[in-house]
C-alpha cells in the first residue's frame, strides 16, 4: 500500500508494507513501514532485493541449524547404540550448541 495523505494512514498501518512518499503528511510517514526518500522506483527496487536477501540470510540459517543438530542427534544415538554408554555428556552438549 502506498500513500501520502491522512485519510491513507489507516491502511498504510494496517498494510503488510506501508509505504510513504517522501512529501507525505507526517501521519503517514509514522502510519507506514517505509518512507521512500528517493523519487522513482529505485527506492522499491533497493527494499525489495534488500528483504530478498535478509531473507536468504535467515532461511540459509536455519536450514544450517537444522542439519547440525540433526547430524548431532545421529552421532549420539549411533555412539550409543554402538558402545552401550553416553560416549558426549549433556555438559558436552550444551558447550558444542552454541
Amino acid at each position: 500500500m502506498t500513500g501520502d495523505g491522512v485519510n491513507d494512514a489507516p491502511s498504510l498501518k494496517q498494510a503488510e508494507v506501508g509505504i510513504a512518499v517522501s512529501n507525505a503528511t507526517d501521519i503517514a510517514k509514522k502510519a507506514s513501514s517505509v518512507v521512500l526518500s528517493l523519487e522513482g522506483f529505485s527506492g522499491i527496487f533497493d527494499m525489495v532485493v534488500i528483504g530478498r536477501m535478509v531473507y536468504q540470510r535467515i532461511s540459509s540459517w536455519t536450514i544450517n541449524k537444522i542439519i547440525r543438530t540433526f547430524k548431532r542427534v545421529v552421532f549420539i544415538v549411533l555412539a550409543f547404540i554402538l558402545t552401550g554408554r553416553f560416549v558426549v555428556s549433556t555438559f558436552n552438549m550444551i558447550l558444542s550448541s552454541s
